[in-house]
């Protein structure tokens, strides 16, 4: 193709006919390019995806000890919260190790889904029981085992136990 430039800015006397043909050539050639870059372009996008993807993988590969960590504290967070009569010296502790620990969790870009009362998200929360008829109102009010969020996306969504919110958590609403 490039031959074909060359020689048609070297010749003074090149005929129209030529010049016809071979700009039909050399447009054809250049559609030929335009397809391969295209398709580049694609596989490129696709091998980039597919890097993200596994660099993600790896990195929640090096944070598994630091959920199993938070899964081990929430558990026994859950297990202190459903014994009768807590002291509320054991209630405000396990509050300020949540607060250490859900910045270590965010610094490494997850997020613990894990507090009740909030309004049941299908992309977030898992139902494993309903405790009550569905009417639009339903709000998570045990979680059974932890979800996780890491950078904004669903990693695990949180298994729950929904119902509808109380009257007087309405009211508090």
């Amino acid at each position: 193709m490039w031959s074909k430039v060359i020689r048609l800015f070297k010749k003074d006397n090149v005929s129209r006919n030529d010049l016809e043909v071979w700009k039909g050539e050399i447009l054809g050639e250049l559609e030929g390019i335009k397809k391969v870059l295209r398709r580049q372009t694609l596989f490129l996008e696709a091998v980039k995806k597919e890097v993200l993807v596994r660099v993600g993988e790896l990195v929640l590969q090096d944070a598994e000890p630091i959920l199993q960590l938070a899964e081990s504290f929430f558990y026994f967070d859950s297990s202190l919260r459903e014994g009768p009569d807590l002291p509320s010296g054991q209630d405000e502790a396990a509050e300020m190790v949540w607060k250490k620990l859900e910045p270590l969790l965010s610094s490494l870009g997850l997020e613990l889904i894990r507090r009740t009362g909030e309004p049941f998200d299908p992309r977030l929360h898992q139902t494993v029981e309903r405790a009550a008829e569905d009417n639009g109102n339903m709000v998570v009010t045990k979680i059974i085992q932890p979800g996780y969020l890491y950078h904004g996306q669903v990693i695990r969504p949180a298994r729950v136990i929904i119902g509808e919110l109380s009257t007087k958590g309405k009211q508090e609403l």
